[in-house]
């Protein structure tokens, strides 16, 4: 609490590059001396709102445990606007939907404004398609959910990004507590399937996959079963396999010739004691590992 932060990665999260920023109104940030006007940071806030208890090993609800994100009297002026971006990348997901928990206190500002970003710099923002454009903010933890869907550029787009900008009186910026907090952001999608989006074009730059990836295993941390999902822009061999902590190799989940799209395996360690596990895949000169934990 009171240290301000600049950006926050997820606790839990199946989508390499997922994390939170602030972009500060006041500069330099963070501020020199003991101010804490215009900083975001961490505060011991919980709320129940879109807690999901299967990402956290089926973990119950702790007041004690949850915190949440503060931004402390948040400036309203175009030229030097504070607000929260949140990168959410969809790889390999359609229909994405953004939810989470959201208060004011004291005088906090009234409304928040929402929009998106489809490329890759995250400086072309608009609001064209949102489910929702703004939500009006109460002195309680409100439930907010944002759809993507039908939004072009915003499925299986490892840049897609929402900026949440705040509305209200510049004027409680003199004030002790104009704060906003947020908790519990969930990036909710459904699974393509690798059918829906492997095209017959031959033409590279009309393909929907133009790049080689591997997904964060989900559910992580997972007991004892998870899905493991991973894309190809081109018909070629894949292998993925899966070691433990002191690199021996515990399986071979996939090693065959793979048409194009995005595809999904099933690592079952119904045999395997609890502990880190590393997603190893392999297709061309592509490579790439992540750590699963396994918590049984």
């Amino acid at each position: 609490n009171d240290t301000p932060l600049v950006q926050i990665p997820p606790v839990y999260s199946q989508a390499p590059g997922a994390k939170l920023v602030y972009r500060a109104a006041i500069q330099p940030y963070p501020p020199n001396g003991d101010t804490t006007d215009g900083i975001m940071d961490r505060v011991n806030d919980p709320t129940d709102i879109h807690y999901i208890s299967t990402l956290t090993g089926d973990a119950p609800f702790f007041d004690s445990d949850m915190r949440g994100i503060r931004v402390r009297n948040p400036s309203l002026v175009d030229d030097r606007e504070s607000s929260v971006v949140l990168h959410i990348p969809t790889t390999g997901y359609e229909a994405p939907e953004l939810r989470f928990a959201a208060v004011r206190t004291g005088n906090g500002q009234r409304e928040l404004r929402f929009e998106y970003s489809t490329d890759s710099d995250g400086e072309s923002w608009t609001d064209e398609g949102l489910g929702k454009r703004s939500a009006i903010m109460y002195e309680a933890y409100k439930s907010i959910t944002v759809s993507f869907s039908g939004i072009e550029g915003a499925e299986d787009n490892p840049d897609l990004k929402f900026r949440i900008r705040f509305d209200g009186d510049e004027d409680i910026r003199t004030g002790p507590d104009g704060n906003v907090r947020f908790n519990n952001v969930v990036l909710w999608g459904t699974v393509m399937e690798s059918e829906s989006i492997t095209t017959n074009s031959t033409g590279p730059e009309d393909q929907k996959i133009r790049e080689y990836r591997l997904g964060q295993n989900y559910p992580n941390p997972f007991n004892p079963i998870t899905q493991i999902h991973y894309a190809i822009p081109s018909t070629g061999h894949v292998r993925l396999e899966v070691y433990n902590a002191i690199g021996q190799r515990v399986a071979v989940l996939v090693n065959e010739t793979q048409r194009a799209g995005v595809h999904a395996a099933e690592f079952d360690a119904s045999r395997l004691s609890s502990g880190i596990y590393i997603s190893w895949m392999q297709a061309g000169s592509f490579t790439k590992s992540h750590q699963m934990l396994l918590l049984k």
